[in-house]
């Protein structure tokens, strides 16, 4: 569950990537640099291109390279040579703008011996953007710590040794080198010289060599500072990126009878996490790595539906924070990390109130809301209406790379969904707009955007309104079916009925399977009680979590042929993956500030059980197992403290039709009850319910 083990005929195909909140490393297993978004960044700067090491003559490299090892908090590389046992170990401080490279060596030999690492560190200096450029650097050897230091109009960066107890002789020779690089696109790096390192390593003797690399957009002081820290703590701080990732495996999993989902839960977590970032601007979330490295509002939303899930709800208010601190009448389509704003949305504004009340309903945190005020006034203020059904430009839908004349289903179930608590009677009148303009009498789905000529393209928006519940089940049965057959696809969900003329797999917003889409059809699935097709949602996520970026779940593959089309981490797929399992797999949706827990499991036939562990709420944390048995189903809700003033609503599947709680019996499916911290409830078959209560 803890590791991806990447044997060495996979090694060059997988990539991974291992963050902080200030820096990330991206490589292929072999250890290869293959691709202009390789090495190491800094946002909003990329700062090495690649780093190398020689050990005694032997380049440690892809030819050597036996397996790698990917793990929550970083990366391990194995090498195999005749006389030395090699490790790499990478990964990326939380705290620190970094990346820490830890070579472990053993001697295999009956003799002492002497070892020399020479370190080849290409700088490159620049933006994500950028490709070839002209910029110049300086180089200086700080003598004091044995580092280089690098610098640019761009930035600066660093490189040197990390604290040992090993007696190390350092030697720099500078070389001051500029050279092409052509990993897919022509890329210039810097080569400031030749670092190596030297000492005696005796007979079975193994010792770690951490080599620290820094760069920041700041002063040189700033650069310095952060690198005596890491020199100084590097093994503290990856004890506590390992404590923190232990600590979720045994503490935030589940466990049901589908092991490849178990896997895919926990990695969600992290990979979501990992996206998380803290700049000057704030803190924020990135869409997805190694190339979306800005804090894109729509993504932004989507993506706190499942960092409230796993409650991580500090991160989720200051991202908030973030969000409505660059909302200028409406809210930002994209914050650049220079401070830079874009607006053109149409979506972002209903998707941030809904978001908004779903992190209080699961935080209990009511004081956000009235430090928002005037941004939620302002969202509010971004609704256009004629008659009744939402109006908006044609390219400010998440489809931007097609113009969709009209108003577009997803915004209005969008605006429906946002304005239930807040304008209930507005909401119910949009909803039956939606339920009547919107439907397609003939084909029996929702239009993809309604005007004079509506537009009778199938598309994965249709879903929309389900993914909220707003749809008619009769309705939602036809629609549902549909999607079975036209959008579904054994990579996930596509963006286009593949019967459709303009239907393209491989097309961005044209037919290409994307894990928010697989993510609505999911919950939409699950909600409509079709549980076999929406575990075959969550299934495809299991499978994309191993294939490309181990732990990481993509942007959009090809709906043909699986090929990847975008990021292979993109933080909104690893979302929506949490809270169709969470809210609608599980059923547990909280309402803290109304002291409601409402659970409605949706056990699989072929399932025996389903346990949910450390689900947090508020300031509680439970767990919800739950298990088949002869009679039916038994479900333990299990608080770690006695909750304060909590009640149960409870839905059992359609197939039970009884249900004992405390000695009490009741030939219903439903039950409303006050947690205590241990709760048991037992869920009789019908069968087995008629004997019991004939007893009576």
């Amino acid at each position: 569950m803890l590791s991806w083990k990447i044997e060495k005929q996979q090694l060059k195909s997988k990539q991974y990537n291992t963050s902080g909140q200030h820096s990330f490393i991206n490589r292929y297993t072999d250890t290869g640099f293959k691709t202009k978004w390789c090495g190491i960044w800094t946002p909003p700067i990329k700062a090495f291109e690649y780093f190398a090491y020689k050990i005694n003559n032997t380049w440690l490299s892809d030819h050597n390279c036996t397996k790698c090892t990917i793990k929550p908090w970083g990366c391990k590389h194995y090498f195999k040579t005749d006389d030395t046992n090699i490790t790499e170990t990478v990964f990326a401080p939380d705290n620190y703008p970094s990346a820490i490279s830890i070579i472990t060596l053993k001697n295999k030999t009956t003799k002492k011996r002497e070892i020399k690492i020479d370190i080849e560190a290409a700088v490159n200096i620049r933006t994500k953007h950028e490709n070839l450029h002209e910029r110049k650097y300086e180089t200086e050897f700080n003598e004091l710590r044995k580092s280089v230091i690098v610098k640019s109009s761009a930035g600066h960066c660093t490189y040197g040794l990390g604290k040992t107890e090993k007696d190390i002789k350092i030697t720099n020779t500078p070389s001051n080198e500029y050279r092409n690089h052509n990993p897919g696109s022509p890329q210039c790096c810097f080569i400031p010289g030749r670092y190596s390192i030297t000492f005696n390593l005796g007979i079975n003797e193994e010792i770690k060599i951490p080599i620290i690399y820094c760069a920041t957009t700041k002063d040189k002081t700033t650069l310095i500072d952060t690198y005596d820290k890491c020199a100084q703590n590097w093994n503290k701080y990856l004890s506590s990126k390992l404590k923190k990732s232990v600590e979720i495996y045994h503490n935030h999993d589940i466990n049901t009878s589908h092991n490849r989902l178990d896997k895919t839960f926990i990695w969600a977590q992290y990979s979501l996490q990992g996206l998380i970032n803290k700049s000057d601007i704030g803190t924020g979330i990135f869409a997805g790595y190694p190339w979306f490295l800005e804090y894109w509002g729509r993504d932004t939303f989507w993506s706190l539906l499942g960092l409230t899930d796993i409650g991580r709800f500090k991160e989720a208010r200051e991202i908030f924070q973030t969000m409505a601190k660059y909302h200028d009448k409406k809210m930002p389509c994209i914050i650049h990390l220079n401070g830079k704003k874009e607006y053109h949305g149409a979506d972002i504004d209903p998707l941030f109130l809904i978001t908004l009340l779903d992190y209080e309903k699961k935080s209990g945190d009511i004081t956000l809301r009235k430090e928002l005020k005037k941004n939620i006034k302002a969202s509010l203020k971004n609704l256009e209406l004629m008659d009744y059904i939402a109006a908006h430009k044609p390219g400010e839908t998440w489809m931007d790379s097609i113009k969709r004349p009209g108003s577009a289903i997803e915004i209005q179930a969008m605006w429906v969904e946002a304005l239930k608590t807040i304008e209930p009677k507005l909401s119910m009148k949009m909803n039956k707009k939606l339920n009547q303009n919107f439907w397609n009498n003939d084909k029996k789905t929702y239009y993809d955007t309604y005007s004079k000529l509506p537009d009778p393209e199938i598309t994965a928006n249709e879903l929309m309104p389900l993914f909220f519940g707003l749809t008619p089940e009769a309705k939602a049965e036809h629609v549902l079916k549909r999607t079975k057959t036209e959008l579904k696809s054994i990579y996930g969900i596509r963006t286009r009925s593949k019967k459709s003329k303009n239907y393209n797999p491989s097309g961005y917003h044209t037919g290409g399977c994307w894990g928010l889409t697989t993510g609505w059809g999911a919950v939409a699935f699950l909600r409509y009680n079709m549980i076999h097709e929406g575990i075959n949602c969550l299934d495809d996520y299991s499978y994309d979590c191993e294939k490309f970026q181990p732990g990481g779940l993509s942007e959009i593959v090809d709906a043909k042929s699986g090929q990847l089309l975008g990021t292979p981490d993109q933080a909104w797929s690893s979302s929506l993956f949490i809270y169709a399992t969470d809210d609608y797999l599980f059923g547990i949706r909280p309402d803290i500030e109304k002291k409601i827990i409402a659970i409605e499991p949706k056990l699989p036939d072929t399932w025996g059980h389903m346990y949910r562990h450390g689900k947090i709420i508020g300031n509680n944390t439970f767990d919800v197992k739950i298990d088949r048995n002869a009679d039916g189903m038994e479900i333990r809700i299990d608080f770690r403290q006695k909750p304060k003033d909590l009640t149960c609503e409870l839905t059992m599947p359609e197939w039970i039709s009884g249900i004992h709680h405390k000695n009490k019996k009741t030939k219903k499916r439903k039950l409303k009850f006050t947690l205590e911290k241990e709760n048991t409830i037992t869920g009789l078959r019908k069968e087995i319910d008629n004997t019991i209560f004939s007893d009576k």
